[in-house]
């Protein structure tokens, strides 16, 4: 059970002499609170740190995975009590929570792909640099740490996205304001509409994701970029260590 505790923090306004006091919660977590509809609930929190439009525009503009992970661990590390602690890049895995002895109680590992990128048979099931083998590259990662760490919960999270490029009104050519702009515009030439393209990609990785345990789906930021719709969910997989994928 997650045992909430009540503080006050003084906020001083910039500019003037006012100040504001603020209630709010801090919870310690126990292992067992780590369920996977628990890691969606943190996720569904951290999401409202970055605005829908901030998100499209970094979404459009390169490698995003740090900004999603960063709000998570700051989500975290506002709302913990003192005694666990929320550590990015802790030995070589994305997201940890650590208690007061310095064990870890919750692991995160995390990618984002676009849904076009899961909808490439290629791209999904075939070669190194497969979103297949980085998830078993991943679900290897948090094995090892398991076998050293029994009681850790281990979860990866993996986001994809898609840009509507055909609704764009900025001036400079789409190719240099927008990373991978082919590869979003073969998406929506392909599946029509941003819903199908959307539907279809999370289909396709749950597909994927189901023969490694049971995955949670979270809807994350729709937002615009120059008039673009820029659109994003997360799946969230607690791995049944040794399961193999058939694919």
């Amino acid at each position: 059970m997650v045992e909430k505790k009540a503080y006050l923090t003084r906020l001083e306004h910039l500019g003037n002499e006012k100040e504001t006091i603020m209630v709010f919660d801090r919870f310690t977590f126990e292992q067992r609170d780590f369920t996977l509809d628990r890691i969606r609930g943190l996720f569904a929190h951290s999401r409202d740190l970055i605005e829908s439009d901030d998100m499209a525009y970094l979404f459009a503009t390169g490698k995003s995975e740090l900004e999603i992970r960063n709000a998570l661990a700051l989500y975290l590390h506002r709302n913990l009590e003192p005694s666990q602690h929320a550590l990015r890049e802790w030995k070589r895995h994305d997201l940890a929570v650590l208690d007061s002895s310095g064990q870890p109680m919750l692991i995160i590992e995390g990618k984002v792909w676009s849904h076009t990128d899961v909808l490439t048979p290629k791209k999904l099931l075939v070669g190194e640099k497969s979103i297949k083998t980085a998830l078993e590259n991943d679900i290897q990662k948090l094995a090892d740490s398991k076998k050293k760490y029994p009681n850790v919960r281990c979860f990866i999270t993996i986001i994809l996205f898609s840009i509507d490029v055909t609704g764009s009104t900025a001036d400079l050519k789409l190719s240099e304001i927008v990373k991978y702009e082919a590869l979003h515009r073969r998406g929506m030439k392909k599946y029509k509409t941003l819903d199908k393209l959307k539907d279809e990609g999370m289909q396709k990785l749950g597909d994927l994701l189901d023969n490694y345990g049971q995955p949670m789906f979270l809807p994350m930021w729709s937002g615009n970029y120059h008039r673009m719709e820029v659109s994003s969910g997360v799946l969230i997989l607690e791995p049944h260590f040794g399961k193999k994928s058939n694919n």
